[in-house]
């Protein structure tokens, strides 16, 4: 799964739950839960293998997701 998710999932987890002794694993365990949900992941290795690089469509969106991040 994109980091995106994993990362609003947390801090909405470490926001609304302020002991960190309780939002840590409450965080570490959302990890498990979201990645029961079917997605999809840029196949960056394969592709590299494959072509030589990463695709353009793949290279866009873990640049977006990234960005999205780090705000």
């Amino acid at each position: 799964m994109l980091e995106t998710p994993h990362v609003f999932i947390g801090a909405a987890i470490a926001t609304k739950i302020p002991d960190p002794l309780i939002a840590i694993p409450l965080a570490f365990a959302s990890h498990f839960i979201l990645e029961t949900i079917p997605h999809w992941n840029p196949h960056l290795n394969s592709e590299t293998k494959k072509y030589g690089y990463p695709t353009k469509k793949s290279t866009t969106i873990t640049i977006i997701d990234s960005s999205i991040k780090m705000d």
